[in-house]
């Protein structure tokens, strides 16, 4: 373009000068003139045209389009970096959860620590009364070992009579059980047919005391028949964990 325009003003300073040279003649003037016309031809010939312009001006433009990079690209490129390191932090986490964790193994106690064997025996104990527990009550065995019959002052007869009130005063021992005797379990004891017994009167349950006299043992309730019958004793928590348990009962 710088080149074009020094032409062109060399092109005005031609004009000029042949004004100039009319005044002179006109004989020299044509002469010039004729000289100005191949000059302004071979210049004609050195300067480029306006589509040879345009056409170097497109050729320009697909390299400046190439060297700007699309916006665009760019976020795309990022993107994929960002979801890449994305994908491998969430590898190096599920790697780090898959590693299991090493069991502890409890180091064993000694054999002969002595709390450490009174606790195992207070377990083993509260499990045996545990077990009765589930079991529920049971019926064992007890021995009659000494039976009486008193009238209503208390003292040993030998005989009654059909209208006569009296008492019938029983022994019985139920230490064969040993320590295995437990509240609620219980045993019957027969009562002799040639006798008959109430079966409404307040009398039909009454307690059983120990060797003190105040503390309830077991509990009595009789089951009359049309003659004889049972009673039943039932043992109470004072029973429990006691060996050697035996008593008396009067009905």
């Amino acid at each position: 373009m710088t080149q074009n325009r020094g032409l062109k003003k060399v092109l005005s300073l031609a004009c000029a000068l042949c004004l100039t040279l009319s005044m002179l003649g006109s004989g020299t003037f044509a002469a010039i003139a004729e000289e100005l016309d191949g000059a302004e031809a071979a210049i004609e010939q050195v300067l480029p045209t306006d589509a040879p312009e345009e056409a170097a001006d497109a050729q320009e433009d697909p390299a400046e389009d190439d060297a700007q990079e699309d916006p665009a690209d760019e976020a795309v490129d990022a993107n994929a970096q960002e979801d890449t390191a994305k994908d491998e932090d969430d590898a190096e986490v599920q790697d780090a959860a898959a590693v299991e964790p090493e069991p502890q193994v409890d180091e064993p106690a000694e054999a002969d620590d002595p709390v450490i064997e009174e606790s195992r025996q207070n377990a083993e104990a509260v499990e045996l009364m545990a077990r009765a527990t589930r079991a529920g009550p049971k019926q064992v065995d007890a021995t009659v070992t000494n039976f009486r019959i008193q009238n209503l002052s208390g003292q040993d007869v030998n005989r009654v009579f059909l209208t006569d009130s009296f008492y019938l005063a029983m022994d019985w021992d139920a230490s064969a059980h040993g320590a295995d005797l437990h509240p609620g379990d219980y045993f019957d004891i027969t009562l002799p047919d040639e006798m008959i017994f109430p079966s409404t009167s307040p009398a039909t349950d009454f307690d059983i005391y120990g060797p003190d006299g105040t503390t309830v043992i077991a509990t009595a309730h009789i089951n009359a028949g049309a003659t004889g019958g049972t009673v039943r004793v039932t043992f109470s928590d004072w029973v429990e964990g006691k060996e050697n348990v035996n008593g008396s009962i009067r009905l």
